[in-house]
């Protein structure tokens, strides 16, 4: 059984001289993290997704066997019912293939409203 360990993000300046060494700079804060964690939560995707040249610039940055677990974007998760946001949930994972050799889990995040809505029907 593998476990990895990791955050919602890697870019944070306030780790800079605490995690990161002293004046690490933004470009440098993805492959510093991933010196010390197994996994990151990529939650960017859920607020704007990258392009493929992103992402593969991101995979390039960590080493074999760091996974990262993208958050399906707000517009999947956040509009109501999941059914009819399936098609773009699929779009989503067929876009981003070029990410699959460095995929950990797939992040669902849901309004509390909706969950209760699909639990209470």
């Amino acid at each position: 059984m593998n476990f990895y360990l990791g955050c919602a993000v890697w870019s944070y300046k306030d780790w800079v001289g605490n995690l990161y060494p002293p004046k690490s700079q933004p470009r440098e804060f993805l492959n510093l993290y991933s010196q010390r964690f197994t996994t990151v939560e990529g939650n960017t995707t859920f607020y704007a997704i990258p392009s493929a040249e992103t992402i593969k610039k991101w995979v390039e940055q960590t080493p074999p066997g760091f996974k990262f677990c993208p958050k399906l974007h707000r517009q999947i998760t956040h509009q109501g019912l999941l059914t009819p946001h399936i098609p773009k949930a699929i779009a989503f994972l067929r876009e981003y293939q070029v990410w699959a050799i460095a995929w950990g889990q797939l992040l669902f995040s849901y309004l509390l409203a909706i969950v209760l809505s699909i639990y209470l029907t």
